[in-house]
């Protein structure tokens, strides 16, 4: 479905989410407005994922990682094969960010990646879980009467990103989509200049009589 332009945060609002949240989890915001990151990706998140202008994620947080039973914490990306990665721009502004996070509370090693957000002390998992961020979520932003979940986050991203000018191709590969149709069905309708060009080209056929 076409994503409601009017439920997505602007650049105001996204800075009120990030002033919510604990100060070791703000960075998780940023990752998701400032990559378009999927939440388990954002929670899967490693120092290692950082190339100098790219950021190259290989993998994403399980979603039931809190099971002690599983005994694994990070799998493939969605839509991927194990193995294969994708590349996204690193704004200057975000790479900012995961430095002063870093600096301030250092990471976690899991499976051989230096992850940033750690779990809670009454969970069993080391780091911080889809449901632990859910909680959060929920005590700090909802609690405040803001509508908005982890995942508008990625469309202020996507939105952000059309209306800026950016190729809906480029677009679609930096957020993971399976394929093209699927950006194009959720955010196509955000280009920036869709209307004016769709204006121009019927004005430019129709009958001066019309």
């Amino acid at each position: 479905m076409a994503v409601d332009e009017d439920a997505i945060p602007n650049s105001s609002q996204v800075s009120q989410l990030a002033s919510l949240m604990r100060e070791d989890n703000k960075l998780a915001v940023w990752l998701m407005a400032g990559l378009g990151l999927r939440v388990s990706e954002a929670l899967g998140f490693s120092i290692e994922s950082v190339r100098g202008s790219i950021v190259r994620l290989r993998h994403q947080l399980y979603r039931y990682a809190s099971r002690e039973d599983y005994g694994k914490y990070l799998v493939k990306l969605k839509h991927r094969k194990e193995g294969e990665y994708r590349d996204i721009p690193l704004p200057n502004r975000v790479a900012n960010q995961i430095d002063q996070h870093v600096d301030k509370f250092g990471s976690i090693e899991v499976e051989g990646q230096h992850l940033l957000f750690s779990g809670a002390a009454s969970s069993a998992a080391p780091v911080l879980t889809l449901a632990g961020m859910t909680e959060r979520w929920k005590s700090r932003v909802r609690a405040v009467g803001m509508d908005f979940t982890p995942h508008d986050l990625r469309h202020y991203y996507a939105s952000q990103q059309l209306a800026g000018g950016a190729n809906i191709h480029e677009v679609s590969r930096w957020l993971g989509h399976k394929s093209i149709q699927v950006t194009v069905d959720v955010y196509g309708h955000l280009t920036e200049d869709a209307g004016e060009r769709g204006r121009a080209i019927m004005d430019a056929v129709l009958p001066v009589t019309c």
